[in-house]
């Protein structure tokens, strides 16, 4: 079982790309207009990352944010089959 489950893992890390948070993600997080720290440093590594949008089952979080931000299923709906 243990094996399964790290095989499963590892195919969900191979489908997904992580992002590096820096030191002026969080600086700039601070200063930002979001009334939730955390989030505001997903925003940040998300812009300095290239990002187009952030996706999100959380977006009452993000309405103030300076990138747009997707339910997964809005986010299906506004991709086209080659972007994925």
């Amino acid at each position: 079982m243990k094996i399964a489950l790290y095989s499963a893992y590892r195919v969900t890390l191979a489908s997904q790309y992580l992002l590096d948070t820096t030191a002026m993600d969080y600086r700039r997080a601070l200063s930002s207009t979001m009334t939730d720290y955390e989030d505001a440093v997903m925003v940040e590594t998300a812009l300095h990352s290239g990002c187009d949008c952030i996706v999100t089952r959380n977006l009452k979080d993000y309405k103030n944010a300076s990138i747009p931000s997707y339910s997964p299923s809005d986010f299906l709906q506004h991709i086209t089959p080659t972007e994925v």
